[in-house]
């Protein structure tokens, strides 16, 4: 049993954040919590590994990121001038299938967990290439260096270059059946898990998103996608998708709406999306430095969760989202939110507790890991992030 003494910041709901000035966190060898303290004096342990904090130190749960691209991460910075559409096919396609390279893969993508875990990430949902050994690799990567994570093969065959696209909805669906089977067969990870990741209705079938809705019912898998990131992107997908009455009825009407689904962006959602999502009890990667930088558009998160729609978690969006650290995204999405309360004269937005609640527990019951992780009650995984500079420290250097 290890015994860590430390200050201790966590959430329990999206408006209730906890803070124990002297917590004794137990952990057994498994990593699992048996037990937390409020200490109010010295206490002496027996036979136990105790771990206190030094200086500054307090602890707060790792950082969930509940969308992130990993073949991604060798162009951002690139591309900014465009809007989504022109960015996919200008800078995105052209550097995701060079991950068709397996020694590519092994090189970048062990480098792309290792970044994410060293900004305090514990925690990953990843889209990898359309490839399906590439995406072997990396959540071959995520097992070896001790990340939490899902990954997923992109799915994609219709509306893409003919260099990066699925052959065939069949051959698309085929291949995601043996990845998935690699992961809970092969691999056997208790951190890493499949996930069937459509990129966005565009790119996919009417076909191909049949299929895979079936497969996620009767597999009872996570799913992963875009919803309502630009407005250019919605006009076209409901032109492709004529007979459905929204673009989340798109999903919704293919079986891709779960208690498992994570839907990115949702920046334009109409008020009937909204309760259907919220009937799915489906999860939202809210991504606001990429709905910047490619000028989306701004998530109203603030109305979302008082609207009753709490399973919002934070998304880097790499590459189109330039930080992978989600304690940036964090800030980022105070300043969108801050920046909707100005152009509303409203003077709702977002407070801290919602925003640590987005970075954690929120992230976390997006995945659907929040009996496992995203504060620190008993039974819990101990996933932390310790060792954040206070501001006190900060000021001493001016």
């Amino acid at each position: 049993m290890t015994i860590y003494i430390y200050p201790l910041i966590h959430s329990l709901e999206a408006d209730k954040l906890e803070y124990i000035e002297r917590a004794a966190v137990h952990v057994d060898k498994n990593g699992t919590i048996t037990q937390v303290e409020r200490l109010e004096s010295d206490k002496v342990y027996n036979d136990e590994e105790i771990i206190s904090a030094q200086e500054n130190e307090f602890l707060i749960p790792g950082f969930v990121d509940t969308h992130a691209h990993a073949p991604q991460f060798a162009n951002i910075g690139y591309g900014f001038n465009l809007e989504l559409l022109d960015w996919l096919h200008e800078v995105t396609f052209p550097t995701e299938a060079n991950y068709e390279d397996v020694e590519m893969a092994q090189s970048d993508f062990s480098r792309v967990v290792a970044a994410t875990l060293s900004v305090g990430t514990t925690t990953c949902s990843y889209y990898s290439s359309l490839h399906s050994e590439a995406t072997k690799i990396l959540a071959t990567a995520c097992h070896n260096l001790g990340q939490r994570a899902l990954v997923g093969k992109v799915n994609m065959d219709q509306n893409c270059p003919e260099y990066y696209r699925d052959q065939s909805a069949e051959i698309s669906f085929e291949q995601t059946k043996e990845y998935v089977d690699y992961v809970k067969h092969t691999l056997k990870s208790s951190l890493v898990h499949p996930v069937i990741t459509p990129r966005f209705a565009i790119c996919c079938s009417p076909e191909l998103l049949s299929q895979l809705g079936d497969y996620i019912k009767n597999e009872n898998l996570h799913m992963q996608t875009h919803l309502s990131e630009n407005k250019g992107e919605i006009d076209f997908t409901l032109k492709l998708y004529p007979n459905d009455e929204t673009y989340t009825h798109i999903y919704a009407n293919r079986g891709l709406l779960t208690d498992k689904t994570i839907l990115a962006h949702c920046c334009h959602l109409s008020d009937i999306e909204i309760d259907l999502i919220k009937k799915h009890n489906s999860g939202i990667s809210h991504c606001p430095t990429s709905n910047f930088h490619l000028r989306s558009g701004i998530t109203d998160v603030d109305k979302l969760i008082n609207g009753g729609l709490k399973k919002i978690g934070l998304g880097s969006d790499c590459s189109a989202g330039y930080e992978m650290g989600i304690l940036q995204t964090l800030r980022t999405a105070s300043t969108a939110s801050k920046a909707l309360a100005m152009v509303h004269e409203k003077d709702t937005y977002l407070r801290v507790d919602r925003l640590f609640y987005l970075a954690t527990l929120g992230g976390a019951r997006v995945l659907d890991l929040d009996k496992q992780i995203g504060n620190f009650l008993k039974s819990f995984q101990f996933c932390q992030a310790v060792r954040l500079i206070s501001v006190r420290e900060t000021q001493k250097r001016f």
